[in-house]
């Protein structure tokens, strides 16, 4: 029943737009959690079922390449356990995989730590000046999100230094 329905109505171009848009998808400025929700969203959608080595190469593929040089150093045996730590990689400092003793790691550590300072008393300015009584929590939460900001920005800078 359900494949006559998908004969009657969908419009044939359909699974062949879907097929490119899982071939050319990349994880661009999207976070690694986004990027695996919208290729398993495409996979569903196109009726695609792979072997788990494809699915992984395929995701792979799309990732940032900042952290598809951390994740590839590992074999792992599930996709789940790559998306995790994909997840972990976005989510770490960029000078904790700067080779020991390397001017750029040094540099990049003083450079977040500061904006980590700043970026702190900036918010504890607003807070201040709005005259708003922030819980320490919903402060830190708002420090974090702000924090996963620059540091994505730190990461794009360091892939520029590197090229």
């Amino acid at each position: 029943m359900k494949a006559i329905m998908r004969r009657r109505f969908v419009p044939s171009h359909y699974y062949r737009e879907l097929h490119q848009r899982l071939q050319s998808l990349t994880q661009g400025s999207r976070s690694v959690e986004d990027y695996h929700k919208e290729m398993e969203i495409i996979m569903i959608r196109a009726n695609i079922e792979e072997e788990r080595e494809a699915t992984m190469a395929r995701f792979l593929h799309g990732l940032n390449q900042d952290i598809v040089n951390v994740v590839d150093l590992k074999h792992y045996v599930e996709l789940e356990d790559m998306v995790h730590m994909a997840m972990k990689v976005e989510l770490e400092p960029i000078w904790v995989h700067l080779p020991h003793g390397s001017q750029n790691g040094a540099k990049m550590k003083r450079l977040f730590q500061s904006l980590r300072l700043s970026q702190s008393r900036i918010i504890k300015r607003e807070a201040t000046k709005a005259k708003v009584n922030l819980i320490p929590n919903t402060l830190e939460i708002e420090i974090l999100s702000v924090l996963n900001v620059w540091g994505q920005v730190i990461l794009h800078l360091n892939a520029q230094i590197r090229e």
